[in-house]
Formats: C-alpha cells, sequence, structure tokens
C-alpha cells in the first residue's frame, strides 16, 4: 500500500531550483559533445495478474471546482493565476487559524456579508461556516489547483468545453420531481424547500446524509468527487476479480466486479451497480 500525495511535485520544485542554482558549474563543466541520456518513462506497477497496480490511499482534496467558473474562459490557468489562487488560499487559512482576540466582538447579524474571493470561501459562507457552522479546525478543503499533464486546471469537468455539467433532460427532471414529491433528497438540509411538509417528522425520513448512511453531495459517486470540506481521503484495493474504492466521507465502499456481468433488474442498489472491464 503507498500514499499518492503532492510530495513528488514538490520534491520537483526543490530539483528544479538545486539545477538552477548549479547551472553555471554544471555547464562549464559539460562537454559541447557529450550526448544526454534519453529520459526513461516511468513504469507502470503492476499486479501479478498483469493489470495495473491501482491500490493507495488517496488525497483529493482541492480548490478547484467541479464545474468551472462563468468568468473563466479556458481549462488552463496560467501558472500566474494558479499561483495568485494557491497563495490567497494559504493566506486565508492562516488567518483563520490564527488565535482569536478574547475581547473580540460579536459576529455581524446574519453571518459574514464579504465577497469571496475564493470558490472554497464561497462554500464556507454558503454553508454556513462562518456563523453556525464548523469552525476552521474541522474543515480541510485542499490547498492547490489540480494539475494534469503539468497544467493547472480552472475545473475538473472538461467536457462539454465551457466545463458546466450539462442540463438534465427533461424526463429526468420529471422522474427527479416524482421521486422527491414524497421524501426529501438523500443530502438535503433541513430548510423550507429541502422536502414536502411532513418530510422531517420521523428518523426514517431524514435525509441519508444527515444519518450519515450514504455521503454527502457527489462523495459516493458516482463519480466520486470531492466535498470541498473534509474527509477528503479515498482508497483503492484489488484483488483478481474486483476493484474497491472506499470513500472516507461515511465509508462508503463501492465495489466494482471486473469482467461481471450486471445483476438482474430486480436486485436495486443504493449506489448503482458497478462493472469494470480491463
Amino acid at each position: 500500500m503507498h500514499t499518492k500525495s503532492v510530495a513528488l511535485l514538490f520534491s520537483l520544485v526543490i530539483a528544479t531550483a538545486a539545477v538552477w542554482s548549479s547551472a553555471d558549474s554544471a555547464l562549464a563543466q559539460a562537454k559541447p559533445d557529450a550526448a544526454q541520456p534519453a529520459t526513461a518513462k516511468p513504469k507502470i506497477p503492476r499486479l501479478p495478474d498483469g493489470h495495473p497496480d491501482l491500490q493507495g490511499t488517496y488525497d483529493i482534496a482541492t480548490m478547484t471546482p467541479v464545474d468551472r467558473p462563468r468568468g473563466v474562459k479556458t481549462l488552463v490557468l496560467t501558472e500566474q493565476e494558479a499561483a495568485a489562487m494557491e497563495k490567497y488560499e494559504a493566506q486565508r487559512q492562516a488567518k483563520n487559524d490564527a488565535p482569536l482576540k478574547a475581547d473580540r466582538g460579536a459576529p455581524p447579524v446574519g453571518g459574514e456579508t464579504t465577497a469571496p474571493k475564493s470558490y472554497l470561501e464561497f462554500l464556507e459562507q454558503a454553508g454556513g461556516g462562518v456563523v453556525g457552522g464548523y469552525n476552521n479546525f474541522w474543515l480541510s478543503g485542499g490547498d492547490h489547483v489540480i494539475r494534469v499533464d503539468g497544467q493547472p486546471r480552472s475545473s475538473i469537468i472538461m467536457d462539454p468545453p465551457e466545463g458546466q455539467v450539462p442540463p438534465m433532460k427533461p424526463e429526468a427532471i420529471k422522474r427527479n420531481q416524482a421521486l422527491l414529491a414524497g421524501a426529501a433528497a438523500p443530502d438535503a438540509s433541513e430548510s423550507a424547500s429541502s422536502g414536502p411538509p411532513g418530510a422531517f417528522d420521523g428518523p426514517e425520513t431524514r435525509p441519508l446524509a444527515e444519518r450519515c448512511l450514504l455521503g454527502f453531495l457527489n462523495t459516493s459517486g458516482p463519480p466520486t468527487l470531492p466535498n470541498y470540506f473534509y474527509n477528503n481521503l479515498k482508497q483503492i484495493v484489488q484483488t483478481k476479480d474486483t476493484i474497491l474504492i472506499l470513500v472516507e466521507m461515511v465509508h462508503d465502499a463501492r465495489v466494482i466486479r471486473m469482467n461481471a456481468e450486471h445483476l438482474p433488474p430486480t436486485v436495486r442498489k443504493w449506489m448503482g451497480d458497478s462493472v469494470g472491464r480491463w
């Protein structure tokens, strides 16, 4: 078992700095006709059955939103834009982690009213994180921008090109409305708009996420996305016939049966029937 993290990226940054600091001496000692060795491609770890070894514990905390912000036109950010976003988030977290003054005044009525400047800051305000929600000690939203092929991304969605989740088809909207007519949504909050009258009257009708029976939002999947608050780990375990994705949030376990047939339609699971093929 191994843990994937940003340690490799950090090591590359340090190595790059070291290369630049010693560039003059290295160039002075290098022969003009010295042959440069070809860069070896990384070897993909494999299991005894020959399939790629995907096992490990992954931290998917990030400040990159799923949908691209409306004002951002490109999928790939510049290095300057990514650095500015990460710097602002680091400064904000340092401020939130600082000790509070003992003689501080009361918070503003209704919560903080300043305009958020980052995606995580917006989510914390929308979720009651300023007044009435978790304080910063409990949050671990992410401190870096997602990179793919070394490029900082403005959104997780890359297709459609505008980076937005496509709207549901009319028949899907109608089906969901019928489903929610008699119950609250699985991850609903307790508010007047989250369910029909009486939707919260008994424990069996409380939202699944509130009872920790199913992960919040899309953490349980598919796809298993970041939740931008806490519990960001995903563990993958492989056997000859299955791949297990264990989600830290509520400990949802998605068992993907490889090269298998789907279960009969009479067997229904909350998170669907996952079948994969190599």
